[in-house]
């Protein structure tokens, strides 16, 4: 709709508001005009039926004033029906021009459906806006579950009950009595808990991206060694890639993992001279041990 048509929208809309409320005004003094009437009615009545010649004048009084208030109200009443009249009137142009309104409206957005989609975007928004705290909620719930998890089966020892991750992103070991256990960690328990935290991200996220470990097993106990490699070959969908030395991965944890490798490489250093060195990598190797 054009500028003009929608100010005039507006402004019957505000006129038909106006004529409401002063058909409710009229309405109220009608109703006040017939409970005049019907009481000098009754009055009138009852004073004719009282004997005495004083009555005489009072019983004329009361039928002048009811001629009166008859006459009175006709003219409301016909008042009151040229306003209902231009309230019929008003409703009547203020219904088309409305659905007028609506048709040009639909025609609009049909003709720019790009409109909608940017609608439809801002609901979207709203919604995840509206979602996102109870979805963060949930998900540091799962996270701490899934390194709590994944942490007791990696240690030996059984002190730490829970991990909670913290909102802030602040980890806080707790004991089975729901105490927070602050004494210093181990450079091994540190690199526990970091492993731990990594797989637990990954199961939540539900990313099966790759895993690259570098020197994985140093600073580790041999128990620890042997739960995290079982672990990570347990993992069959997950690919992981392990650049270790001979002392952290022998030929004997080798031969146990055979089965969930899929590739090796050993990486041999030559000198060239002049302090330049060149690396080759030999596949299906493992530190002179052919797979």
């Amino acid at each position: 709709m054009h500028e003009f048509e929608r100010r005039k929208l507006v402004d019957m809309q505000r006129n038909i508001g106006l004529s409401a409320d002063m058909l409710r005004q009229a309405q109220e003094v009608l109703r006040k005009a017939e409970q005049d009437k019907w009481r000098l009615q009754q009055e009138l009545i009852r004073l004719q039926g009282v004997d005495g010649q004083d009555k005489a004048a009072e019983i004329e009084r009361l039928k002048n004033e009811l001629t009166t208030a008859q006459q009175s109200l006709g003219e409301l009443e016909r008042e009151m029906g040229a306003k209902e009249n231009v309230h019929k009137a008003l409703r009547s142009e203020v219904d088309t021009l409305t659905a007028t309104y609506e048709r040009e409206r639909k025609k609009l957005i049909e003709g720019h459906p790009e409109r909608i989609a940017a609608r439809e975007a801002e609901r979207v928004v709203d919604m995840i806006d509206e979602l996102l705290p109870a979805l963060f909620e949930i998900k540091l719930n799962a996270l701490s579950e899934a390194v709590t998890r994944t942490f007791r089966s990696l240690h030996s020892k059984d002190q730490v009950h829970r991990i909670q991750i913290e909102a802030t992103g602040q980890a806080r070991l707790l004991s089975v009595e729901g105490t927070e256990i602050t004494l210093p960690k181990s450079h091994g328990e540190s690199k526990l808990f970091v492993l731990a935290l990594v797989s637990a991200l990954a199961e939540v996220t539900g990313y099966r991206v790759p895993l690259v470990v570098d020197t994985p097993l140093t600073s580790l106990s041999a128990e620890h060694c042997r739960n995290l490699l079982d672990r990570w070959a347990g993992d069959k969908e997950r690919q992981v890639i392990l650049l270790a030395q001979d002392k952290e991965i022998g030929v004997d944890d080798y031969r146990r993992l055979e089965p969930a490798i899929a590739k090796t490489y050993l990486l041999k250093h030559r000198q060239m001279g002049h302090g330049v060195g060149q690396t080759e990598a030999v596949a299906d190797t493992f530190f002179g041990e052919n797979a």
